[in-house]
């Protein structure tokens, strides 16, 4: 599934029969030092009604990530910096990233411990890709489940 203009991110790539959720920036950040982040976290993936990723909630980001990611106020309601790279927010008491994938409005939450891989070219993300299990936790409310 890969969406462009459907939001901010530009290519979005979900894989809910292994679950793998692949985010992907369009050629930003070309000539800068680049260096691969792998961390596990614990992961929201919010769905719309027809199962298509809309945000990813990375809930516990190490420092070096955090550090890359513009400071944003708290609040879901707050617009991502465009920087280049993947436009992204970061709740800086939590070090808690979301990444908008789209407008459309979210109907269900995956809720996973996950395997997080961020690459970094300087200080912009081109790559996040998130391994999670198939099964586990779902809030179908909307609501947010811990």
């Amino acid at each position: 599934m890969s969406e462009p203009g459907d939001g901010p991110c530009p290519s979005v790539d979900w894989d809910a029969g292994i679950g793998i959720l692949t985010l992907r920036a369009d050629g930003a950040g070309a000539h800068a030092q680049r260096a691969t982040v792998t961390f596990h976290s614990r992961v929201w993936i919010s769905l719309d009604d027809r199962a298509r990723p809309v945000t990813v909630d990375l809930l516990d980001v190490p420092d070096v990530v955090a550090r890359a990611v513009p400071r944003a106020r708290r609040g879901h309601d707050d617009e991502p910096v465009k920087r280049g790279g993947i436009e992204w927010l970061l709740d800086p008491d939590s070090d808690w990233v979301w990444i908008p994938l789209s407008s459309r409005p979210d109907r269900t939450r995956l809720v996973r411990e996950g395997r997080v891989e961020v690459l970094l070219a300087g200080d912009q993300p081109l790559r996040v890709r998130v391994w999670v299990p198939v099964s586990g936790a779902t809030d179908r409310d909307g609501g947010w489940t811990r």
